[in-house]
């Protein structure tokens, strides 16, 4: 006589979940620092006054496809300066930063993007918090958290980057914000979305 068995075989589904945290925020390490002193996250101009003998590129970065950001602080407003995002160390010269905000002397603020000038009609003091940020798949430049322009994005890495004009110029409590993930976690589904597989076995 045959009998047939009904076994059920419970699988366990496991998945696995990278959690992405809140943007991680640090003062910038410089790299390719030339004409410039550093004094933590500040940098000053010791090189003569012109475009293209002093600059510096940071460490840290955003990683393509990620979120993040660089800003800085004003402390004067009698010097030129351009500080931004770029995807490559090109050069000392403001005209490579791929995106770049320009404080002019007498409180204009503008916008470069790879030597291109961008009209803004807005203006800026001392204290005033300048950013520089990648959200998706655009560039946001802000003021003190209010969006002032916005921009199709690179995708690929993204560095801090700094060029100056006149001798003394600043670049002042300079930060880059990065997303780090969670370490991977296996989460174990619900019961209700639990596999069974059913199995006939042929018993003798």
């Amino acid at each position: 006589m045959h009998k047939h068995l009904l076994v059920l075989t419970i699988l366990c589904v496991f998945i696995s979940v990278a959690a992405a945290t809140p943007l991680q925020v640090e003062d910038i390490i410089w790299t390719s620092i030339v004409g410039v002193s550093v004094n933590g996250n500040i940098l000053t101009k010791t090189a003569g006054t012109g475009w293209g003998n002093a600059g510096a590129f940071s460490v840290q970065y955003i990683a393509a496809g990620n979120d993040g950001y660089a800003e800085i602080t004003v402390k004067e407003t009698s010097t030129y300066r351009m500080f931004g995002l770029s995807d490559t160390d090109a050069s000392l010269s403001y005209d490579t930063i791929d995106y770049a905000i320009y404080t002019s002397t007498g409180g204009e603020l503008l916008v470069y993007e790879n030597g291109v000038r961008r009209e803004l009609g807005l203006g800026y003091t001392t204290n005033d918090v300048l950013q520089v940020a990648r959200e998706g798949s655009y560039i946001k430049y802000s003021k003190n958290g209010q969006v002032f322009r916005t921009v199709s994005a690179l995708s690929g890495n993204l560095y801090a980057d700094a060029s100056f004009y006149n001798t003394g110029s600043t670049v002042y409590n300079a930060k880059i914000a990065t997303t780090v993930p969670e370490p991977t976690s296996w989460l174990l589904l619900s019961a209700g979305l639990l596999l069974v597989r059913r199995k006939m076995i042929l018993v003798e």
